[in-house]
């Protein structure tokens, strides 16, 4: 069975899946999709940090480093094993069932939660719902074909961070527009018809390998080691392990530290992609490089401002 699900046999192309089992590759992709579409996800700093009064949460930038998004990198650790296994005992669909009513949760708790608590609270439940979409892509292989199986991998994981880009893109248009708030309620609502297309979900097609856990439990140590030497013999195995291990990790890590709150200084950086048009990126500085960042520009200019002086009475002396 685990020779089955990582080498399907005469898989078919993208286009082909799509022209012959749109539907099912439809049905699969708009949960992830749509649970993926939040337009509020950029501004969640600037949200936690706003003021009471304001529709934000009050916290500092300090709670926030060091008592709410830790709880995300160490609650994503903690999460996964348990997710895995339970997937097996109670089936792939319910575990997914769980972890999209966690992130119903996060939703609630950020709109009407109050305080550290809370707000630490609403990163543990986002953790869960993260273990709990491992656990749908692991799930995707047992509701389709074998030679399905490509195709929609790829297909599910476009669909997620398609939405991904898709939010950003509704918030960057509405935030200067509509209450910051009301963003918020937007992811919610997409978040929730996520849930709601749940049942679109078809059922398990093909029984998933049992898990380490399992097989340790049932059949001993020896077994786990054979079964482990076997599972990861290809060299393209290992290697896609270990990549999938170190970019998991850093998209956990990197991910927190881009949420860390900092005062956007507009420093203009060219793109590095030949655009017709002449855009430019805005960096975000901290406080102190802001500063630094206003007075080297002040001292530009007074520099070209006593250079174009100078130049003007050269020429009237040699005039």
């Amino acid at each position: 069975m685990t020779a089955e699900l990582l080498e399907p046999a005469a898989p078919l192309s993208l286009s082909a899946a799509w022209q012959r089992h749109g539907s099912l590759l439809l049905r699969l992709c708009a949960v992830p999709l749509l649970i993926s579409c939040k337009p509020s996800e950029a501004f969640l700093s600037v949200y936690l940090t706003q003021p009471v009064a304001e529709g934000g949460k009050g916290l500092s930038s300090a709670q926030l480093n060091e008592q709410v998004w830790p709880y995300d990198t160490y609650g994503a650790f903690a999460f996964m094993l348990p997710a895995g296994y339970l997937a097996e005992v109670l089936g792939y669909r319910a575990v997914i069932l769980l972890g999209l009513l966690c992130r119903e949760a996060t939703r609630a708790l950020l709109l009407f939660g109050e305080g550290v608590g809370c707000m630490a609270a609403m990163q543990l439940t986002y953790a869960a719902s993260g273990a709990a979409l491992v656990c749908f892509f692991a799930y995707v292989l047992t509701a389709v074909a074998p030679e399905l199986r490509p195709a929609a991998t790829a297909s599910t994981l476009v669909a997620l961070h398609g939405g991904n880009v898709l939010g950003s893109l509704l918030g960057s248009l509405l935030q200067p527009h509509v209450p910051l708030r009301a963003l918020f309620y937007l992811s919610w609502a997409a978040t929730s018809l996520g849930m709601l297309c749940f049942a679109l979900l078809p059922p398990s097609i093909h029984a998933a390998p049992p898990s380490i856990a399992a097989l340790l439990r049932r059949r001993g140590p020896r077994a786990v080691v054979a079964e482990l030497r076997e599972l990861f013999a290809p060299s393209r195995v290992r290697l896609w392990l270990l990549w999938w291990a170190l970019g998991y990790a850093s998209h956990h890590v990197l991910g927190n530290y881009l949420q860390m709150p900092t005062l956007p200084v507009p420093v203009p950086v060219p793109l590095p992609l030949p655009l017709p048009l002449p855009l430019t990126l805005t960096r975000q500085l901290p406080a102190d490089a802001a500063d630094a960042a206003r007075d080297a520009g002040a001292a530009r200019r007074l520099r070209l401002r006593r250079g174009r002086a100078g130049g003007r009475h050269d020429a009237r002396r040699a005039g």
